[in-house]
């Protein structure tokens, strides 16, 4: 109908789902994956994909629309987030 979902009912499905796929119950899912913990796994993955592409550390963080460096970095594995660095200063 065009009206956002609650966070509580967003959360609740993704938890089921993510229960569903790794064959656990929704509260041993629920205690071991939360939003901010998916968050840092597709931010992670989506920074090797740009990384190779040559997007940059400031492109990234701009497309996250994280306020800072810092902020993104949080949502970024390490090792993602030097070769970002290495790839910037390489120019690539």
């Amino acid at each position: 109908s065009g009206s956002a979902m609650p966070y509580s009912q967003a959360r609740y499905w993704l938890i089921r789902a993510v229960a569903e796929v790794a064959g656990l119950s929704f509260e041993e899912a629920a205690d071991r994956f939360g939003t901010h913990s998916l968050r840092v796994g597709g931010a992670t993955a989506v920074a090797d994909i740009m990384a190779a592409q040559g997007i940059t550390e400031h492109e990234f963080q701009q497309h996250g629309r994280w306020r800072s460096r810092e902020a993104m970095l949080v949502y970024i594995d390490g090792s993602t987030a030097k070769r970002m660095r290495v790839s910037k200063g390489l120019g690539y």
